[in-house]
């Protein structure tokens, strides 16, 4: 009964936003969400208590966020527009996370949301759920979806932020004290995240923030108002940089564009590809588009890419986002284009930020490894020459005594 109210409730909330211009058909699209709500990734003042999943988990208000968003999928590319078979087929759908356990249970239940099991493909009576396919890369290989799994960028990001975090060290060295002081450890601008996200996800959940944190810091506002202006800042520096949004956002737009290419080309039958990901998967690729906001993606958030055809079968290109926060569908403007973008304009104005390049970007040799790898060549190269001398040597010597 529940869950029945959730799909009438979403379709009924989503309905009119979601209805495409019968001028258009929505023929493949790829989406990207954030994972459902979740506990804090740090624990302070003995609060674990109140997160008993465990650090950084989804919540049951995270699995039914996450299960809205698949009747949002469903209602728009089942019933809406019939993109996709109400059955789940396995050439029409693919689904992927990174491996990380509350995106892996986040796209567990979209899919739920997505594909309701009819009376043909249920396995247990008391059981109104069916297994999808859900895959994963390692997070040192997942390129694609999370920007730390290149070292390369890594490192460039943690060069560039020193002067930034340091300039916030400064300013605000009385409240880093402060904090320290209270949790006995020491805290700065690169760490400070951490206690700005547990008091959000507190606040979220209807928990009680710290004493300490409700004290008067300055301009009538108090310490936890400061860490979380700080944590927002945190946040958001690592999208001001070129190198980072280049690859970071450039790398998805990438296989998106390849996606609808090798679709229109016949060469894959995939119509709907699902990535459950991260807020920082949704904020980087948005800054390669333009269209960030400068607010973090909500839980259960969805970025997602159209390709349509007219009734003169002229391709175009929309760009959705669904914000749980307020459950409205936006289309976004990319700049230079209208709502519905050419898909060859589209690729040339993407032409810059598009690439694939995970040598370029993720590929890092600091120093040391540099000098290693040459001793190693060097050392290669002696040794072969030194085997081949020795070979004539020997063959030499031979002659020698037969003669």
């Amino acid at each position: 009964m529940f869950l029945t109210f959730l799909i009438i409730h979403t379709i009924i909330n989503t309905s009119l936003a979601i209805i495409s211009s019968e001028k258009y058909q929505i023929i493949n699209a790829v989406a990207f969400s954030r994972h459902g709500n979740r506990s804090a990734i740090y624990f302070m003042d003995g609060d674990a208590a109140l997160w008993p999943e465990g650090p950084g988990q989804l919540l049951k208000s995270g699995k039914i966020a996450a299960y809205q968003l698949g009747v949002f999928y469903h209602t728009r590319y089942v019933l809406k527009n019939a993109l996709i078979s109400e059955k789940y087929m396995h050439d029409e759908v693919y689904i992927r996370s990174t491996d990380v356990d509350r995106t892996l249970m986040t796209a567990y239940c979209v899919e739920a949301g997505l594909f309701f099991p009819s009376a043909d493909e249920m396995w247990n009576s008391q059981i109104k759920w069916q297994p999808i396919p859900t895959h994963t890369k390692i997070m040192s290989n997942d390129h694609l979806l999370l920007t730390s799994s290149c070292p390369k960028l890594v490192h460039h990001f943690n060069e560039i932020k020193k002067s930034i975090y340091l300039k916030y060290d400064i300013e605000y060295k009385d409240l880093f004290e402060y904090v320290s002081k209270k949790l006995n450890k020491t805290f700065t601008m690169a760490t400070i995240w951490k206690i700005g996200d547990n008091m959000l996800c507190k606040i979220q959940n209807n928990f009680d923030t710290p004493e300490w944190s409700k004290k008067p810091y300055k301009e009538s506002k108090t310490y936890a108002d400061y860490l979380l202006y700080l944590h927002e800042i945190s946040f958001n520096i690592k999208y001001g940089d070129k190198e980072l949004v280049k690859f970071g956002g450039g790398y998805p737009i990438f296989e998106v564009i390849d996606q609808f290419e090798e679709f229109v080309n016949n060469e894959n039958k995939i119509k709907f590809i699902y990535n459950s990901a991260h807020d920082t998967t949704l904020t980087i690729i948005m800054n390669a588009l333009k269209i960030y906001d400068g607010t973090a993606p909500s839980y259960a958030s969805s970025l997602i890419f159209e390709l349509l055809k007219d009734e003169s079968n002229q391709l175009f290109v929309s760009v959705l986002y669904k914000n749980t926060d307020t459950n409205v569908v936006e289309f976004k403007k990319i700049e230079g284009c209208s709502t519905y973008c050419p898909f060859e304009k589209f690729k040339l104005l993407m032409k810059e930020i598009a690439t694939n390049d995970t040598l370029k970007y993720c590929v890092y040799k600091n120093r040391n490894t540099n000098m290693k790898n040459t001793l190693l060549i060097w050392l290669i190269i002696i040794s072969t020459v030194s085997f081949i001398l020795l070979i004539f040597i020997i063959a030499y010597y031979i002659r020698s005594k037969k003669k």
